[in-house]
């Protein structure tokens, strides 16, 4: 499947590759940046995941393809660049009684952030 993301000048854009696994969780996202037609770089996703479900899987837009076509949370990513450098990122998750995510702490380059989720019946 190829999921075409345009960005806002003509000139540039990306084709993402998304690879799934048996539980439709995408593993592994091959990306190729064109400019003025020609592809310019390229970078490869490497994605995990842990069994348990996660809350937004087919709720929202799917400008963020990790909440939207995932079955289950990411504990990480690995981008590696078109030169081989590897840039990860993780995600390690907190659960309620029901098996949902109420704490993400998501330890990324730039830093660390927490999220917190309440659920109501």
């Amino acid at each position: 499947m190829e999921y075409l993301r345009s960005g806002g000048i003509k000139e540039l854009f990306t084709i993402d590759r998304l690879i799934t696994d048996d539980g439709g969780n995408v593993t592994k996202i091959e990306k190729d940046y064109y400019y003025n037609g020609t592809l310019a770089s390229t970078a490869v996703e490497l994605r995990e995941y842990d069994n348990k479900t996660n809350p937004f899987y087919k709720l929202i837009s799917p400008t963020n393809i990790d909440e939207y076509f995932n079955p289950n949370n990411r504990t990480k990513n690995t981008v590696i660049d078109r030169y081989g450098i590897l840039y990860p990122s993780f995600y390690e998750y907190e659960y309620n009684a029901d098996g949902w995510p109420v704490k993400l702490t998501s330890t990324l380059e730039t830093g660390t952030f927490v999220a917190l989720w309440d659920y109501y019946k």
